[in-house]
């Protein structure tokens, strides 16, 4: 009889259920917050599931170079540092190494399926801060979950922008 081992993977379960939820709103709300207010009230609901998908956690980036790349760039500069490992760490480094390496981790996840992110508003001037509110690029919360539901802008004209994109602007 041949050697048998034990595997272990993280499964993603995604169920699927339908159900019709409405809202009370002014006679002249747009499409837009129709949908933004159905989306709010779903929580409060039960939905019964009819089928349900299911995928390898890790399968968004199997195979893709660039997130590879970047996680071992990370590990390796958080293990270089101390982590890990039975060394002391010098916080005022660790901050530094830290920063550098996400740093470095953003340029290699460029174009990859979790390119980092901005929210980005014309009517807000601004940038989205899931801390602060609409500002500065400085203070954007990086966005690496693609399917991120947008906040509220004075126009509804909040997008995902490429963090690449709005860096290359800026060095123009």
């Amino acid at each position: 009889m041949p050697n048998k081992k034990i595997f272990t993977r993280t499964v993603c379960r995604t169920g699927y259920g339908h159900r019709n939820i409405s809202v009370s709103l002014p006679a002249d709300a747009t499409e837009d917050e129709i949908k933004d207010a159905i989306l709010d009230e779903s929580p409060q609901h039960e939905f019964n599931e009819h089928s349900a998908d299911y995928t390898l956690v890790d399968t968004i980036c199997n195979g893709d170079e660039r997130v590879q790349r970047a996680m071992c760039e990370l590990m390796s500069m958080l293990n270089s540092i101390g982590f890990g490992r039975d060394v002391s760490i010098n916080g005022a480094d660790a901050v530094d190494a830290v920063a550098q390496a996400y740093e470095d981790a953003l340029s290699s996840l460029s174009g990859s399926p979790i390119s980092p992110m901005v929210i980005h508003s014309p009517s807000e001037n601004g940038y989205w801060s899931n801390d602060d509110g609409w500002g500065d690029m400085a203070g954007a919360t990086h966005v690496f979950d693609h399917g991120v539901r947008m906040p509220m802008s004075a126009d509804n004209d909040a997008r995902l922008t490429f963090l690449s994109d709005v860096r290359a602007r800026a060095e123009t």
